[in-house]
């Protein structure tokens, strides 16, 4: 191989290394992520962290999209074609009608629960539960009894 060649390829790798956030920039990333977690986790799952090239609104749009589904204003939006400022509109909605979709006991199937975990201000974790309650302590009741006769004599 020609030096050449290792020259161009070794700039090639270093074009590929992600190059760190100034820190203005990660506490944006941080910022839009932390928006998202407590939406994700009340559905049991975690915000994804941003990926390299990626820019903040597209990390805004990407986090939006699993919870857009949720909200009867948003739901049939294209959100790659909002703006900053219309990002910034539909984002507090969106999560809003997620945290409401959540906290309905109509949305969790019939004889299931669902569990919403909560992080106080302490960073202790709280989980609560919507959904049918029979999913839970049926198993624990008493078979029903059914009377199928009167004794009248003693």
């Amino acid at each position: 191989m020609a030096t050449a060649d290792i020259e161009r390829q070794l700039a090639d790798l270093r074009r590929r290394i992600p190059a760190d956030l100034p820190e203005e920039d990660r506490r944006k990333f941080i910022e839009a992520q932390s928006r998202a977690e407590r939406a994700a986790q009340a559905f049991g799952d975690s915000a994804p962290h941003w990926v390299s090239g990626e820019n903040l609104l597209q990390y805004r749009r990407r986090l939006l999209g699993p919870f857009k589904q949720h909200s009867s204003t948003w739901r049939g939006v294209e959100l790659s074609r909002l703006d900053a400022d219309a990002l910034n509109v539909a984002e507090p909605k969106i999560y809003a009608d997620a945290w409401d979709a959540v906290n309905n006991p109509a949305t969790v199937p019939e004889g299931t629960l669902r569990e919403i975990v909560e992080t106080d201000r302490t960073g202790r974790r709280i989980s609560r539960f919507v959904g049918s309650p029979e999913a839970c302590w049926g198993q624990f009741k008493a078979p029903a009894k059914l009377v199928v006769g009167w004794r009248t004599k003693g």
